[in-house]
């Protein structure tokens, strides 16, 4: 008897940006039931878009 799973694929992106004083972006991940962290900006890509306009989306919302 053989089973079968059905596993999505879930890809994610972070974004590693410096300005020139070589000073790194982070954002501050504040998420309910975990510790406050810092973090790059990022998030899950959705299916099948380019990974260069998924860095361009999440930067820009994170700045939103």
């Amino acid at each position: 008897m053989s089973e079968t799973l059905s596993v999505a694929t879930i890809v994610g992106v972070g974004v590693m940006l410096l300005d020139q004083n070589q000073n790194v972006l982070l954002g501050l991940r504040i998420k309910a039931g975990e510790e406050h962290t810092w973090c790059f900006p990022g998030g899950k890509m959705k299916p099948l878009k380019r990974l260069n306009k998924q860095q361009q989306e999440s930067f820009t919302k994170k700045q939103d």
